[in-house]
Order: C-alpha cells, then sequence, then structure tokens
C-alpha cells in the first residue's frame, strides 16, 4: 500500500521547509557577494590599489584636458636660475616619480584584473582574447581567426 495522506502532508512541509532555508542561504550568498563592505574587508590592499591607481589615471586624465599654460613666462631673475647640476636632480627626480606612477598604475591595473577575474568567472578569459598579440587579439575576426585586412596596412597593399 502507498503513503498515507498525512505522511505525503508531512513531506511536503518538509520539502517546504528545506527550501525555504536554500532561498535563504541563497540571499545571504547574493547579498554577500555584492556588498563592497564584504569585499573592502577580504581584501583590503587590492582596494586600496585599485583606489590609488584609479587616482592616478583620473588625474592624468584631468591634467590632459586642462588648458594649456601660456607660452610666455617672464624671466626669472638672476638668483632664482637653477644651476645646470640642480635641472639635473630635478630631471631626475621627475623621471623617477614617473617610473613610480607606471609601476602603481601597472600594479593596480594587475589588482583590479584579478578582483575582475574572481568575481566575475571567465572574465580573465575574455581580457585576454582582446589582448594585442592572443589568438583572437585585436586584428583577427572573431569567428575564424583569420587576419582582417586594413586599408594602408603593409598586409593589404600588394
Amino acid at each position: 500500500m502507498g503513503p498515507t495522506s498525512s505522511q505525503i502532508e508531512q513531506e511536503i512541509r518538509l520539502e517546504r521547509s528545506e527550501l525555504g532555508d536554500n532561498i535563504k542561504e541563497l540571499n545571504e550568498r547574493v547579498r554577500t557577494a555584492f556588498n563592497w563592505r564584504h569585499r573592502i574587508d577580504q581584501r583590503p590592499l587590492a582596494i586600496l590599489g585599485a583606489s590609488i591607481a584609479g587616482g592616478v589615471l583620473l588625474g592624468m586624465a584631468r591634467a590632459r584636458s586642462s588648458p594649456p599654460r601660456s607660452a610666455y613666462r617672464p624671466p626669472e631673475p638672476r638668483a632664482r636660475r637653477l644651476a645646470p647640476t640642480t635641472q639635473y636632480q630635478k630631471s631626475q627626480a621627475w623621471d623617477t616619480w614617473e617610473k613610480v606612477k607606471a609601476a602603481l598604475i601597472g600594479v593596480g591595473t594587475q589588482r583590479v584584473k584579478d578582483f575582475l577575474d574572481q568575481t566575475i568567472p571567465g572574465f580573465r578569459r575574455e581580457y585576454e582574447r582582446t589582448e594585442p598579440g592572443s589568438a583572437m587579439g585585436v586584428g583577427q575576426e572573431a569567428d575564424r581567426g583569420r587576419p582582417v585586412r586594413r586599408i594602408g596596412s603593409p598586409s593589404a597593399i600588394g
């Protein structure tokens, strides 16, 4: 003989209870995955690096978009002119600063890529497809992998 109606009702209540628990757990996972405070707590250095890199990039973009300074500069008084060695040191300091900025941008970019790869499944694979020199990078047809002939390019001439 099959199960009784009371047994079926008990099974239904048990399934509903388990389903409710599963939905609560799923909601908590989604809430945690999209909680920016939780992400910062998990990877504070990555977020700090991304923030610094973003600030540097924003500063560089703002500097490029600002109007150019006047070409005319009044002559400096004789006492304020820099000695050649001071000018060299100033140039060295500027070069060092440029290298530090480039390194910070590189580290920040790598951290952002790592963060996105951990957050979005398949991000790294799709990102690498768009990089120059990849099998399906710039200059390749996406569906066949053949080089694209561009007007004026050496491969299109002749």
